[in-house]
């Protein structure tokens, strides 16, 4: 596993956790990032289809003036279980739905105020930690969704801004806090950065995969 918080898959699957392992993801753009001009051009930027809440961020949106954008193709958001029924949207927020390769999706992401990756309620799967691991690469602070992607594995206020699921209130003002706190937002970039590098890249996990397999009792 990805992530530690096993109890979904527990309730739902009878998941014997004593057959299971935690083994830690790594950030996609490991070996990449530092090839990329990183910028604070004022936008708070959610990427990722993977359960994502949708509908939450755009009723946040509409209680703040900071610029939001979402990258959502169609083709993933009808995969991957997106919570995305609004049709209207306040004018702080701009939806891009074209596929974009890896390349143009890093520079939008390097130029972002920081990301937020909100979850649909009671998730089991760990969904947006590859997203959080990049964001911290580029020292983006992350606001997210406390649930199985973060619980054992980020602390609020040192890694990450935790709020509860379906809650755009308190998403609205965790972004209105990273705005208006420039110390908060310096130690968040600091600290999700050391985390996401401490974490390595893709040979530390197969490394750890190997061992974990080699290893198995």
């Amino acid at each position: 596993m990805i992530h530690k918080d096993w109890s979904g898959y527990q309730k739902n699957y009878n998941l014997n956790p004593e057959k299971c392992r935690y083994l830690p993801f790594k950030a996609n753009n490991y070996g990449v990032y530092e090839k990329y001009n990183v910028r604070n051009m004022g936008y708070v930027l959610c990427c990722g289809a993977s359960q994502r809440d949708i509908d939450t961020l755009i009723k946040a949106a509409q209680l703040i003036d900071i610029p939001v954008k979402i990258l959502l193709p169609k083709e993933l958001a009808e995969k991957h279980n997106t919570r995305f029924t609004q049709h209207e949207f306040p004018l702080n927020v701009t939806i891009i739905q074209d596929y974009l390769d890896k390349d143009d999706w890093y520079k939008i992401m390097a130029d972002c105020f920081n990301v937020v990756v909100p979850i649909v309620p009671e998730s089991l799967q760990p969904a947006g930690i590859s997203v959080y691991l990049e964001a911290m690469l580029f020292r983006k602070p992350v606001v997210i969704t406390d649930g199985s992607s973060t619980k054992g594995l980020l602390e609020h206020e040192r890694h990450v801004l935790l709020v509860p699921p379906d809650d755009p209130t308190s998403l609205a003002r965790s972004l209105e806090r990273l705005r208006d706190d420039q110390n908060l937002y310096r130690n968040l970039a600091i600290n999700g950065f050391e985390y996401a590098d401490s974490l390595k890249g893709h040979d530390r996990m197969m490394r750890d995969l190997l061992a974990a397999v080699a290893n198995w009792r």
